[in-house]
């Protein structure tokens, strides 16, 4: 429930509150807890409404549920989805989480969210996570207002706890199915099975999705033993910590964390974003039936903007994917932690704001945003090419200026990038090789200050050229033309 939907009546009358999981056994996906409140008075009611446990029913008749509940106007819901790096990073971090403690959290969190909306809750049922007991005082010193029920095969014995279960389940069955694969690896695909422990698909899947460096793709959760096998073939990388407080979540700082945050895909969801609703409307920071969560369906514009996504595995390409680009969100968008000092984490239509180009990438895709022309490759530096190629100081323009302008160009629809990219590339590249093979050490250093990543490599390997050609005719035979060699035949008796 939000500013979109006004609270009810019947929330300011004693309320209660069932509250469920889905998800918590599989090594893929997020991990969803929803809950389902209404009126005491509708208890009844609630009764007749054929919820039952989500694991006893079939696809079709979860959806029509979810469904039926979204319309009654006497029904609130919430969900919070927890994504499955979040849950392997609290589980792996220097003072571990366990599932269960995770479990409490959302829990605890989504009564919280409810309370702050005004409902008026005075019972809330709840399915046993670990002790029962100890979960029921936990919560009852936390509200000391409200009853607590938790009790085993809650979602069975109470219909306010089945609803709850069928919109967990109901949403991770979305989420799952709508996820994005971000990594760009070669022969990836989503035939991953149920997501549980024990399908030889899922099994499968992780094998084949694996990677001796990188470990496995975000959808997996490779804090659980599912994936211990597959670490005896990964190369053993030890972290040390850039920051005095070791209890920060693996990932937690730096400026891709902040910026991962957005609203338009459910692979990079936080957990704080929920979606709640007294009318079965969705208010916060995604739809998930919002089309942002597919890609679009111009299959030109994607190929050519798929074409210039990074390389999985390749350093040079995710730095270069590092830089900022101008770009213009043509949607409203909430959970964009742009700037850490700004005062709200939303972002109007038509704000002009730069994100790194990993990011607007992503959202160029699925037409959230349009990128501009980066200062990069404006007229002052076209002017300045154009003038004196071999002069102009790229680098600090871009370090990675060529590999930059490439992944660009399609992205803004300006073939003058892709010419000034080879107007410049043809003239400095010629100086770039004169240099290597003529100049001293002493007169190239303010040369190679102007040089970008790609420049300062092909430099590099034209002097190497050179030194192993020189090393080459100095310890080699003398060459000598063909009428001296004829002078010293001996002739044939």
């Amino acid at each position: 429930m939000g500013s979109e939907a006004p609270l009810p009546k019947w929330a300011s009358t004693p309320c209660i509150m069932g509250i469920d999981e889905a998800g918590r056994g599989p090594v893929l996906g997020p991990m969803v807890y929803g809950c389902l409140y209404c009126g005491r008075y509708y208890q009844k009611t609630l009764a007749t409404l054929k919820f039952a446990d989500s694991k006893t029913l079939k696809e079709e008749q979860r959806e029509e549920l979810f469904d039926n509940l979204k319309a009654d106007e006497s029904l609130g819901w919430s969900v919070d989805v927890i994504d499955p790096r979040e849950l392997s990073a609290k589980m792996l971090k220097k003072n571990k989480v366990n599932l269960n403690e995770i479990s409490h959290d959302s829990a605890i969190g989504l009564i919280k969210r409810v309370l702050n909306m005004g409902v008026l809750l005075t019972e809330v049922y709840l399915d046993t996570v670990g002790d029962a007991d100890k979960y029921r005082i936990k919560l009852s010193e936390i509200f000391p207002s409200i009853k607590f029920v938790v009790a085993k095969k809650a979602d069975s014995l109470y219909p306010v706890v089945s609803g709850a279960s069928i919109v967990a389940k109901v949403t991770r069955d979305k989420v799952l199915r709508e996820w994005v694969l971000e990594e760009t690896a070669e022969n990836m695909h989503r035939s991953f099975g149920s997501g549980y422990p024990g399908d030889p698909e899922t099994k499968a899947w992780l094998n084949h999705h694996k990677h001796s460096v990188f470990g496995f793709p975000s959808l997996v959760r490779f804090s659980w033993g599912t994936c211990t096998p597959y670490y005896k073939d990964m190369v053993e990388v030890l972290w040390e910590s850039d920051k005095v407080d070791e209890d920060v979540p693996y990932g937690s700082s730096g400026k891709q964390l902040k910026l991962r945050n957005v609203g338009f895909t459910t692979s990079k969801r936080k957990s704080e974003d929920v979606e709640s609703s007294a009318k079965g409307r969705y208010v916060n920071s995604i739809d998930l039936d919002n089309s942002f969560l597919m890609f679009t369906s111009q299959r030109e514009t994607e190929r050519k903007i798929l074409k210039s996504m990074a390389d999985y595995y390749n350093i040079d390409d995710i730095l270069t994917e590092e830089e900022f680009v101008p770009v213009v969100f043509h949607k409203a968008a909430n959970g964009v932690i742009i700037d850490p000092s700004s005062e709200t984490n939303s972002v109007e239509q038509g704000a002009k704001v730069e994100l790194p180009l990993w990011l607007a990438q992503e959202l160029c895709l699925r037409q959230a945003v349009s990128i501009s022309v980066p200062a990069s490759f404006n007229q002052k530096t076209r002017l300045e090419i154009q003038a004196d190629a071999a002069c102009v100081d790229l680098r600090c323009r871009s370090p990675y200026f060529y590999e930059f302008g490439c992944k660009i160009a399609p992205l803004v629809g300006d073939k003058t990038v892709e010419v000034l990219l080879v107007s410049a590339f043809k003239i400095r590249y010629k100086e770039i090789l004169t240099k290597a093979y003529t100049a001293a050490h002493t007169t190239t250093s303010k040369f190679l200050t102007l040089q970008t990543k790609e420049e300062t490599n092909l430099y590099e390997a034209a002097q190497s050229s050179m030194a192993a050609f020189k090393k080459w005719r100095k310890g080699g035979p003398r060459l000598q033309r063909a009428s001296v060699l004829g002078r010293k035949r001996k002739p044939i008796e």
